[in-house]
């Protein structure tokens, strides 16, 4: 995979070096050469019926948008019924409910750690160059960081994943040791782990090693909490915005303005004004390319932005801005205990017939995971998720998992991921 990574990094990197035209040339070309893969699989023949060979973006932005539902449901009929690889199944991290499949391919996986580095090298990252990436989803974690691993991050370079979903104090010296022995160029993480880090540092004192850059992932990143990082952390902080069905979306250069990654993705915001209407904020949809075994056509995200087509800065690529977005945060306990909502969504993602869940907090130290599943959990398996959770919110923290015919809903009407019932008013 690693060779196939460094040939896609020159291709795109030479793609980004011939300018604005030779750019969108390519991207419509991507396009429609995922449109015409689509053109095999059930679910589109019918949708694609009156969308000429050799379309333009006007008439590609009339087609119907793919619905996460959607995808959920017809799994199968959106697989390519001859894909040119060996398809891999894997599942969003549940960031509105609960984990949504799909599947993807080796080339498409070494496609989006390609583009991971070229745009961390716009900001003293990339190939060759070290990484320490600070990550909330257990399931991208390996178990252990040995030293011998350390070391050859050191010599070599490369990514290393520290496992934060847990957010205590023990945690936090870890990554403080391992940074500090690796000397990494960047630091990579979900925006409330790197906070919870930054306040740590305020109490054990600041980092003795100075990352080139930090990039925040995985959530919405609001000003203030870019110049909160940037004063703990002591380096500029660039955001990043994906998603694990196409991988990344759009990310900063130096000047901190999100870049949209045409040789990677169609997107469109949209707006009562039409679609991709400078200045104007909606919806966005994505088309990933480069992923044949799965094409997904103007698939909704439920993340909104603002189109702001060409913007100041050295890459040839169109700029937004994003307005709504996954949110997780971390639930604070008693106890001193912080845990990532991530860690329950992708407990879930392989129970096919949950349906729903929330987390609720019903006490200083105490949990309760609601499920919803057609048919109801039967008390084994609900004792089975409590024991598979536990190692993973800590011995003090005391959790009930139990099945619900519906979970709880606020004023407006939207299932939270996670309520607080230990205060006199409910979040």
């Amino acid at each position: 995979m690693r060779s196939s990574v460094r040939a896609f990094h020159a291709e795109v990197q030479a793609l980004l070096r011939r300018g604005r035209a030779a750019v969108e040339d390519a991207h419509l070309r991507q396009l429609r050469a995922t449109v015409a893969l689509a053109r095999d699989i059930p679910l589109y023949a019918r949708r694609l019926r009156g969308l000429p060979e050799h379309f333009d973006l006007a008439d590609y932005g009339k087609l119907p948008v793919l619905e996460r539902h959607e995808l959920k449901s017809n799994l199968d009929r959106l697989l390519h019924p001859r894909p040119p690889e060996p398809p891999l199944k894997d599942s969003t991290g549940g960031s509105t409910g609960v984990p949504t499949p799909f599947y993807r391919c080796r080339s498409h996986r070494a496609f989006s750690a390609a583009l991971d580095h070229l745009t961390a090298g716009w900001v003293g990252g990339g190939l060759g160059r070290r990484t320490v990436v600070l990550w909330g989803a257990p399931r991208d974690v390996p178990r252990s960081v040995p030293w011998a691993r350390q070391l050859q991050f050191r010599l070599r370079g490369g990514t290393l994943v520290l496992g934060c979903h847990r957010t205590d104090p023990q945690t936090l010296d870890h990554v403080r040791r391992i940074i500090e022995r690796t000397r990494p160029h960047l630091i990579r993480g979900y925006r409330s782990i790197l906070l919870e880090f930054a306040r740590h540092l305020d109490a054990a004192g600041p980092l003795r090693h100075r990352p080139k850059a930090v990039l925040s992932a995985a959530e919405i990143l609001l000003p203030e909490q870019r110049a909160r990082l940037e004063e703990a952390l002591g380096a500029p902080v660039f955001d990043r915005y994906g998603n694990r069905e196409a991988g990344l979306l759009a990310a900063e250069g130096p000047s901190k303005l999100l870049h949209v990654m045409l040789p990677a993705v169609h997107l469109e915001v949209v707006s009562a004004q039409g679609v991709n209407v400078e200045g104007e904020s909606g919806s966005i949809l994505i088309t990933p390319f480069r992923n044949p075994v799965m094409p997904l056509l103007r698939y909704r995200t439920h993340d909104g932005g603002i189109w702001l087509g060409a913007v100041p800065g050295d890459q040839p690529l169109p700029g937004m801005q994003l307005t709504v977005g996954r949110d997780r945060g971390l639930v604070e306990l008693a106890c001193g205990q912080k845990l990532s909502l991530s860690l329950f969504s992708l407990s879930l993602r392989h129970a096919s017939d949950v349906l729903q869940w929330q987390l609720v907090r019903t006490g200083p130290d105490a949990l309760r995971l609601d499920v919803r599943a057609d048919p109801p959990l039967a008390p084994e398996r609900l004792r089975a998720l409590e024991a598979g959770l536990k190692p993973h919110v800590g011995p003090q923290v005391r959790l009930e998992v139990r099945t619900v015919d519906e979970v709880a809903r606020n004023r407006t009407g939207k299932a939270e991921l996670y309520v607080d019932e230990s205060t006199a008013e409910a979040r």
